[in-house]
């Protein structure tokens, strides 16, 4: 067996043993429960697990820290969408040194910590739309050196500090709609030489743009998709 399908149930945990002798499993769907904390002991052996569905639960955190045993390895994809998460705390993420996709939008989160991301080594993907996202704080996405898609349309941010985006020398894709920015320094984005697709429509940066046409320093040769529609004044 490979993929296992508890989605639309009412669970409400994993307890130990739940998978055990089920070593060569690799999709787990646990959407759509009423589960609220994650049990890791009910994880563990599953060393090919590459991808854990948690979408549309209760969950308030998602912590993989203090555990000599870590079952989530090899996970490459991770779906937290649309739970309760309020915070991430620094190294929340740590063992995951090999995901590649993470899913945290729909949440509750107000800001996003310094070294959240940071055992997220190989994350080519982070999706933190539709949150309550207010500010994010300084080296908040360190440790992202691989990221090239970062989504995070529809939250409350209003501004950037100059090293918001540093270390994502990779970032490809940056969606930063449906916010109240009202400017945006050029610095912001100057250590982003590979963006290609930058979309900031929806915003309050009419006056902004008026003001200062060229405000995004055209420091990448490889931007080719700007966005800048209905901004709202």
């Amino acid at each position: 067996m490979q993929e296992i399908n508890f989605s639309n149930n009412k669970l409400t945990e994993i307890k130990e043993p739940t998978f055990s002798n089920l070593f060569f499993l690799k999709k787990i769907n646990l959407k759509h429960n009423f589960i609220k904390e994650i049990n890791i002991r009910g994880f563990l052996g599953l060393d090919s697990l590459i991808e854990l569905i948690l979408s549309g639960n209760k969950l308030v955190s998602f912590s993989n820290r203090n555990y000599l045993h870590k079952p989530f390895s090899n996970l490459k994809i991770l779906r937290l969408s649309s739970n309760n998460i309020k915070t991430i705390g620094a190294n929340e993420f740590l063992g995951l040194q090999n995901l590649n996709e993470l899913y945290i939008d729909e949440n509750k989160l107000a800001f996003i910590e310094t070294n959240s991301f940071q055992p997220l080594l190989n994350l080519k993907h982070l999706d933190i739309k539709n949150n309550r996202i207010k500010d994010i704080r300084l080296h908040a996405f360190k440790g992202l050196e691989n990221l090239e898609n970062l989504n995070m349309r529809y939250n409350l941010l209003s501004k950037f500090e100059e090293r918001t985006f540093e270390n994502l020398y990779k970032l490809r894709v940056l969606n930063l709609g449906h916010n109240k920015i009202i400017k945006i320094e050029n610095t912001v984005f100057e250590l982003l030489k590979n963006l290609e697709s930058l979309t900031v429509c929806h915003n309050f940066l009419k006056k902004y743009i008026k003001e200062n046409q060229y405000f995004i320093k055209k420091n990448s040769n490889k931007l080719f998709g700007l966005n800048l529609d209905e901004q709202l004044k």
